[in-house]
Order: C-alpha cells, then sequence, then structure tokens
C-alpha cells in the first residue's frame, strides 16, 4: 500500500488522517465494540478500551490479529478510538481484528503519495508541513522541517475560532498534514 499524506489550500479547516483500506471480507469475526484506548500493554499484549455504557474492556491480542490503521499495539495511543472484532474465551477476550477509526476527507482537501511530497519538497514551492501525531511520536522521528501540531490541539483550536494563531492568516497558503495511518 502507498503511504500517503494530505494536501490543503486553507480554505477548509482540516480534519485529516490517512485513509485506509476498509475491512477485507472475513477478518473481521466474533462481537464487536467501539471505544477510545484507555491503555496498552505491549508486555502482556493486551489493549483497555472505555466502551460507552459498558466500561472499560480488555481483550488480548496475538499473532493472529489483524491490525487496520496500525500496525501493531506500538501504534495506538490512549485515547484513539477503535473498533475491535473479538472472541469471548474463558480467559477473557481475544480480538481478532483491531481498526483504528480515521476521519474521512473533508471537501477541498486531497491526498498525496509520498513520492508527491518528496517531489514538491524538491520543486523548492513554499508550504508548510505539519505533523499532526501526537507529540510523543513526533519527538521519537519527524519529516525534517515538519511543525508538530497535533491533532487534538488543531481541533480545540478551531473550535475556539483561534486556528489561524497554529496555521498562520494566508488562506491561501499550501499546507500539507500527515499522520501515523498505513504506510
Amino acid at each position: 500500500m502507498r503511504n500517503k499524506v494530505l494536501l490543503q489550500r486553507r480554505g477548509v479547516i482540516a480534519v485529516f488522517a490517512v485513509l485506509a483500506v476498509g475491512l477485507a471480507a472475513g477478518l473481521a469475526t466474533g462481537e464487536e465494540i467501539k471505544g477510545k484506548v484507555k491503555s496498552v500493554v505491549k508486555k502482556t499484549k493486551t489493549v483497555a478500551v472505555n466502551v460507552k455504557d459498558k466500561g472499560t474492556v480488555v481483550l488480548s491480542v496475538d499473532d493472529a490479529t489483524v491490525f487496520v490503521n496500525a500496525r501493531s499495539l506500538r501504534q495506538l495511543d490512549d485515547g484513539d478510538l477503535i473498533r475491535v472484532w473479538f472472541t469471548p474465551t474463558g480467559a477473557g477476550n481475544r480480538a481478532t481484528t483491531i481498526e483504528r477509526v480515521v476521519a474521512k476527507l473533508p471537501a477541498g482537501v486531497v491526498e498525496i503519495t509520498t513520492d508527491e511530497l518528496n517531489a514538491l519538497i524538491g520543486s523548492g514551492q513554499t508550504f508548510t508541513l505539519i505533523d499532526a501525531r501526537p507529540a510523543s511520536r513526533y519527538d521519537e522521528g519527524h519529516i525534517p522541517g515538519a511543525v508538530s501540531i497535533p491533532f487534538p490541539k488543531l481541533e480545540k483550536a478551531d473550535a475556539e475560532g483561534a486556528v489561524e494563531s497554529l496555521l498562520g492568516a494566508d488562506k491561501g497558503a499550501l499546507i500539507v498534514f500527515y499522520c501515523g495511518g498505513i504506510t
């Protein structure tokens, strides 16, 4: 699958994500829940999910668990919205598929490949590159020249009418967002 990033002219406030291919037929089996990640324990290969009206559901992950919009437990962060298909077992709940839920692209936002981003960087054209991943992921490594603006921070600024304080006042400026979707 090709790496993707998002490209936008400032006419639209960005709700961005790297879109992934939907679940392949037959991968999602068993019961289904949707909620926010409460915690991930890599050592025991478990994820706790806060599910509305059900409380916290703990699921085990194994080598057969399929991940969508994430490669492994390591790419799930506290607060991520996920959908999980699981099989109840005597010892607990075994996740068969974990899908990190991502937003749909709004009108005016287009998706580009990493090859297209490389060409844009090489062209010398002026643009702003924004890393929308959590700050901890940015600190682990990022594309040179990228600015860290985690999505929740941008979302909050939008709700407060303060997006220009983060992105600048030029609504014609070219902005490229990237996040940690499928590569």
